[in-house]
This record gives C-alpha cells, structure tokens and sequence, in this order.
C-alpha cells in the first residue's frame, strides 16, 4: 500500500513539472505501434480482397471457356471414337507357393 502512495506522489511531482511519466511515455508508444500495425493489417485485408474479386473473375472467365470448349465438342461429329478395351489386372499374379514344403517358392530367391 505504501509502495502505491509513493508511486502515485511521483507521478503527481512528474506531472506537476508539467514532464510525462514513463508509464505513460511506454504506453503511447504502445499505442503508436498498435495502430501502425492495424493500419498495415487494414491494408493487407483492402489488398486481398482486391486479389480475391480479380481471382473470382479468373475463375468464372475459365469456367464459362470451359463450357463453351465442352459444348463445342458435343455439337461437332467427331471422327475419333473410343475403342473398347478389356480390364488389366492392375498387378502381375504369381503362382501360388506349395505351403507344406520345405523347398523355397520358385519365384522367392534362395537365401544363402
């Protein structure tokens, strides 16, 4: 409590000077700061959403190209027509190994 009553008639002699306690000096600095960087934050937002409505603008102009290319290419009898094909098995198969055997599978190599 003591603490508080001193630091409150030192701020009252600073002031009574007519000086700017340093709490005060550090807290507008603070808030220098703080607005600086919210102004620097309000321009990055104004700069993306400029970037956003040109890149909404991208997106739609290749969007509608898009359906134009796609409609284009039903309307127009196609000379090239897609043969049909069988299924590939997506992996080669081996042949099953003997299980009860001592003998190594054919298609395992030895181990030496």
């Amino acid at each position: 409590m003591f603490e508080v009553c001193l630091e409150r008639a030192a701020v009252a002699g600073v002031r009574s000077r007519g000086e700017m306690p340093d709490s005060e000096r550090r807290l507008r600095r603070q808030l220098v700061k703080a607005k600086e960087l919210r102004a620097q934050a309000l321009a990055e937002v104004d700069r993306l959403k400029a970037d956003n409505e040109a890149l909404v603008g991208a997106l739609h102009q290749v969007v509608m190209e898009n359906r134009q290319l796609r409609l284009r290419l039903t309307e127009q009898p196609s000379n090239v027509h897609v043969l049909p094909t069988q299924p590939r098995p997506l992996f080669r198969e081996e042949p099953p190994c003997p299980v009860l055997t001592t003998n190594a599978c054919p298609s395992t190599p030895k181990r030496t």
